[in-house]
């Protein structure tokens, strides 16, 4: 109780008096889930002696603690996992490929989702990160079609998606961007002039960006661990700088467009 209100060397006591109980019970499976609780706990209070001045950095840090806790340093499970979402997103099913913007989403610290409205059926990320505020609307057209063209039908079911997503969040002071993401390397004449502030990203862009952020989550992974909060701090330390800014993925998509090349999606990635 005088830790909770504020009695630093209480607090500091019980935290010690847990750690030791925690190492005195052994590995039983019970036991393992209490120290991942006290590791995180103990994780995110060192972490503030690291803060860096933007905000989703140590967000993101979090999101990786939190897989790397369930996926595990050492076996299959992490590569198997990767490959998985690899799948989906290089798949041509749409219901497949909206499961791996999701994923991708929730790996990037954003609260991602697949609305079930008849009229916006896709993915939609959102997040508040520092001062930012922000949502983002995807409409995925990554199957084969015969015109190989964005056609005006898929502009208006990508406005339809930020339109809702406008209505919902446009009073609370987010930062709304629509996007189309496609293979399709064309747009007709019609559908540009539609197109309003929708961007257009192709898919190998969003593949990229699954590469960037793989890459920087397995050089976290080598310097991590599951029990040694110090270890956690370095690989924190070493990894930073390798994360972009807040507000990176709506900065990206101000860009003048339709098309948002790889270079301009990941251009705050380090």
């Amino acid at each position: 109780m005088s830790g909770q209100q504020g009695d630093i060397q209480a607090r500091t006591e019980a935290l010690d008096l847990l750690e030791g109980a925690i190492d005195r019970g052994g590995r039983t499976s019970w036991f393992n889930r209490l120290r991942l609780s006290l590791n995180r706990h103990l994780s995110s209070s060192s972490r503030q002696t690291i803060r860096a001045s933007l905000e989703y950095p140590q967000v993101l840090i979090h999101v990786f603690d939190d897989y790397l806790e369930r996926l595990g340093r050492a076996g299959t499970r992490f590569q198997m996992w990767s490959e998985r979402l690899t799948n989906k997103l290089n798949s041509s099913s749409h219901g497949e490929y909206q499961e791996g913007l999701e994923d991708l989403g929730h790996l990037l610290a954003y609260s991602a989702s697949r609305p079930r409205y008849s009229a916006s059926t896709d993915c939609r990320w959102r997040g508040i990160f520092g001062n930012i505020r922000e949502v983002v609307t995807f409409e995925a057209k990554i199957e084969h079609v015969p015109s190989n063209s964005i056609i005006p039908r898929y502009v208006g079911q990508a406005h339809n998606q930020l339109n809702r997503a406008t209505q919902e969040y446009g009073e609370r002071g987010y930062i709304i961007r629509g996007t189309i993401v496609t293979h399709i390397e064309s747009i007709d004449d019609a559908a540009r002039s539609s197109l309003g502030e929708l961007r257009i990203i192709p898919k190998q862009a969003v593949i990229e960006l699954w590469n960037r952020v793989f890459s920087a989550l397995s050089q976290y992974r080598d310097n991590w661990s599951l029990e040694d909060v110090d270890a956690r701090i370095v690989a924190a330390e070493l990894i930073i700088p390798r994360l972009p800014p807040d507000g990176w993925l709506t900065q990206a998509l101000t860009n003048d467009g339709p098309f948002i090349s790889e270079s301009e999606l990941l251009a705050e990635w380090p």
